[in-house]
């Protein structure tokens, strides 16, 4: 059997019914305005708080109210894979330039460098992490001076879903070796 064919009549039927229904919503915020005064008010008017409950409990984006990522600094990185730093290669549209990781997490990373990079600024990353190299699209989101060197907080873009997974089961065995 076919749909029922609805004809223009019911549509129209539909949309007026929306209007009347937004007519009679404007017509009440109109009555509740027009009995609002302009008058100053008194701190004792203002009715106490006590009782007062929410018909909701506000819930940051992650859980705990902290980082999407946990970051694994260079501490955490060389009981891993050595205490040697970790070079990372920064390449911008106009050089090429080494740095040392600060910390690493799904999200971005921290790098130390010699020159100073633009915020906003969309760069290409390289490192080797123990046996895996990372090569990726970042881009700069802030930049801090530190002594005579820059710390450059990078924003991965568009990482590959293999990178993505080899980082996160760094930080998982960064937290087994600890629950050890």
């Amino acid at each position: 059997m076919s749909a029922p064919i609805v004809g223009y009549g019911s549509i129209r039927l539909t949309i007026w019914r929306e209007i009347n229904g937004l007519s009679t919503v404007f017509a009440r915020c109109r009555s509740v305005f027009r009995g609002l005064s302009m008058e100053k008010k008194q701190w004792s008017d203002i009715p106490s708080l006590e009782g007062l409950e929410m018909e909701w409990d506000y819930q940051p984006r992650n859980a705990d109210g902290k980082r999407a990522f946990q970051r694994m600094t260079t501490k955490d990185l060389a009981q891993m894979f050595g205490d040697r730093p970790i070079e990372v290669r920064v390449a911008t549209t106009t050089a090429t330039v080494s740095g040392s990781l600060r910390d690493l997490c799904e999200g971005g990373l921290a790098v130390t460098l010699g020159t100073r990079l633009d915020e906003r600024q969309n760069i290409k990353v390289g490192l080797l992490l123990g046996s895996e190299k990372i090569i990726a699209s970042a881009q700069v989101r802030h930049v801090q001076r530190r002594d005579r060197e820059y710390t450059a907080g990078l924003m991965f873009i568009g990482l590959e879903p293999a990178t993505r997974r080899y980082i996160a089961g760094v930080y998982a065995s960064k937290v087994l070796r600890h629950a050890v």
